[in-house]
């Protein structure tokens, strides 16, 4: 013959599992949600700069497209900039395109030249007043690379190079 169960002590188990289930419900929706992957869209920003025209949706077809994500006053964003300088001098325009999305509004462009002006070999488009295209994007820290891949879908994001460019070579061969 079997033991009873006992009531309360079944009930204290099934609180417990109710207050855990609680928990991590109330814990996942205070985490930002992850953006799924995107094809690159049209952003709100407020103008252009580093370049002298915008690239257009034509100049981006079929190509890589890696989109830094930065401000002037964010210090590992200007620290990262002359690996991405190095970077962009490896591969081909034709192949790899690079677009700086600065959070800085058009009061900042002398601090925006001054950043371009001081890494040797910023040569991409930077458009600027990007804060609400941040925003759009699923940005929720600096610096951020974002890769598309020829087709126009998000590849992978983050702060890594490395990472981006193992993409584009493994998507490439």
């Amino acid at each position: 013959m079997s033991k009873p169960t006992s009531v309360p002590g079944s009930l204290f188990v099934v609180a417990i599992v109710v207050v855990a289930a609680v928990a991590f419900a109330l814990q996942r929706r205070h985490q930002p949600a992850k953006p799924l992957p995107a094809p690159l869209a049209q952003v709100k920003i407020a103008g252009w700069t580093n370049t002298q025209q915008p690239p257009t949706a034509e100049d981006l077809a079929g190509k890589w497209v890696v989109v830094d994500c930065w401000a002037t006053w964010c210090g590992p964003c200007i620290m990262s900039m002359p690996e991405l300088a190095e970077f962009r001098r490896q591969w081909p325009e034709d192949e790899v395109v690079v677009i700086g999305l600065a959070d800085d509004d058009a009061a900042a462009l002398p601090q925006i030249q001054r950043v371009i002006e001081s890494v040797p070999g910023f040569n991409w488009p930077v458009a600027y007043g990007g804060g609400y295209a941040m925003q759009q994007l699923g940005i929720s820290g600096i610096p951020t690379l974002i890769l598309y891949s020829p087709d126009g879908e998000e590849v992978v994001r983050g702060h890594d190079i490395e990472r981006i460019e193992a993409f584009i070579v493994a998507g490439s061969e």
